[in-house]
């Protein structure tokens, strides 16, 4: 071993360009070593587990089943968990779970169920068109057929996304339990949500000094709302391990870089979003589960701009009017009274009725209160 080492350096002397490349495959090889040991794997494998499970789905009957079971029984352990940590009797646990299983079935079963007659009503009517000597129109009665379809999938995916996102902040983001899994494999996940959403978050929110900084946080820097008082508090209370954590989310106020959204976005997999997407890939309807697939983008938009929901609507109208960056269209939905109740919603959520208004996205509570009765 020493004579080969002695003669690659002796090649390397001779031969400058090859010591040059040596020596920077070797600092690459050593940066990406201490890349590896800095990653935080224990995160990923919740997010990567449900998105496999989804991949799973689209390979058969069979293995949607399969995955549906092995996601349902996930869903079902932190809605449990989440239900009977907060000091609650087991009655409304149970009810929490027989919402969230039964709800999610009806809603993923009942889309493919009305798609199917819808598409089945269109072909059937073009089908009998053959009467009248015309094939366009029969072609155009089932091309509006696929229109409505297609409309269809898609409000349910909004339906889908509005009820992951409501689920996900009432029994992931608030599952005090999880504030002892730092280091497990399977919920190390949801403790990375807890600690940025309740711990810190919520801390800061209760802040007087805070909140009347929020008022306008959407003219200002994300930097420059946090008390230094309390951001020192929430980080003491926070291993340094997991520091990273709050310094990725501003302490709760939005998502940066690409694998917090991408773990933001995978989670949502957890609720009603997943069940759909998997009984849309075992039923073969793909541009449903396309649909599903990107919908996970509307509450990862609302968590980046999540300080606008605690800024004043003077502050909303304001910024609008200076944000040269952003599109007409975005800037008439932060100004839109939909909004404005959102965000009445959520101070009452962070200041009053604490177990309430967990959704973000417009018109939320007409998909979650019929399977949840509350909003």
């Amino acid at each position: 071993m020493r004579a080969a080492a002695l003669e690659l350096a002796i090649i390397s002397a001779k031969m400058p360009k090859v010591s040059l490349a040596i020596r920077d495959w070797r600092k690459f090889f050593l940066d990406l070593n201490s890349r590896l040991r800095r990653f935080d794997w224990v995160c990923v494998v919740l997010p990567s587990f449900l998105g496999l499970l989804a991949l799973l789905s689209a390979f058969g009957k069979v293995q949607a089943g399969c995955a549906l079971f092995g996601q349902l029984s996930l869903m079902t352990t932190v809605i449990w968990r989440s239900s009977t940590r907060t000091g609650g009797s087991v009655l409304p646990a149970c009810l929490n779970v027989a919402r969230g299983v039964v709800g999610n079935l009806v809603f993923a079963v009942g889309q493919q169920m009305v798609a199917d007659l819808v598409r089945g009503a269109f072909i059937a009517i073009a089908l009998s068109s053959g009467s009248l000597e015309s094939t366009w129109f029969g072609a155009a009665i089932a091309m509006l057929g696929e229109a409505l379809v297609f409309l269809l999938h898609a409000v349910c995916a909004y339906g889908a996304i509005c009820l992951s996102e409501w689920m996900d902040h009432k029994f992931v983001s608030h599952a005090h339990w999880a504030g002892a899994c730092g280091d497990s494999l399977l919920w190390g996940a949801i403790h990375r949500h807890y600690l940025h959403h309740y711990r810190a978050h919520h801390r800061h929110c209760l802040e007087p000094s805070t909140r009347e900084k929020l008022k306008n946080s959407c003219l200002a820097d994300q930097s420059d709302l946090l008390v230094e008082s309390v951001k020192k508090e929430v980080e003491e209370n926070c291993e340094q391990k997991y520091r990273y954590v709050l310094a990725k989310t501003s302490h709760g106020f939005t998502v940066k870089g690409f694998t917090p959204r991408a773990h933001k976005t995978l989670m949502m997999l957890l609720q009603t979003t997943g069940t759909c997407m998997i009984v849309s890939l075992g039923s073969g309807s793909w541009c449903a589960a396309l649909l599903l697939a990107l919908s996970p983008m509307c509450p990862l938009y609302m968590q980046i701009n999540h300080d606008k929901f605690h800024s004043s609507r003077d502050a909303r109208q304001e910024w609008a009017d200076k944000a040269e960056h952003a599109s007409a269209l975005e800037r008439a939905f932060w100004t839109s009274d939909e909004i404005d109740r959102v965000a009445v919603e959520h101070e009452l959520h962070h200041h009053g009725k604490r177990g309430r208004f967990f959704g973000t996205l417009p018109y939320y509570r007409f998909f979650v209160y019929p399977i949840w009765q509350t909003w």
